[in-house]
């Protein structure tokens, strides 16, 4: 499952995302951290393995930071088909 969003401005400080996503058919849940910021504002694109299987639903949540703090977070839900190509493209969020 692949996950885009646009960064919103950091006010010039370096920023990293955090992605937190819920399987809702078992609650389990993951977060992926740390993720680096794109050079001049681009599209960040990341391909989210673990924990998702075909015929799914998730929620998932993404936050930015920087040195002033974290965002309020950005949030989407997807459901996987019956089957998964590899490197599907999913869903799209845009984090303002």
């Amino acid at each position: 499952m692949t996950l885009q969003w646009q960064p919103g401005f950091d006010g010039g400080s370096e920023q990293t995302f955090t992605i937190v996503y819920i399987d809702t058919s078992t609650s389990q849940n993951y977060s992926v951290r740390g993720i680096e910021d794109s050079v001049g504002g681009n599209m960040l694109t990341y391909d989210v393995k673990q924990g998702i299987f075909a015929s799914d639903k998730y929620l998932f949540w993404i936050t930015a930071r920087n040195d002033l703090g974290s965002s309020p977070a950005a949030d989407t839900e997807a459901e996987t088909p019956g089957t998964i190509e590899r490197g599907a493209h999913v869903h799209s969020l845009t984090c303002e």
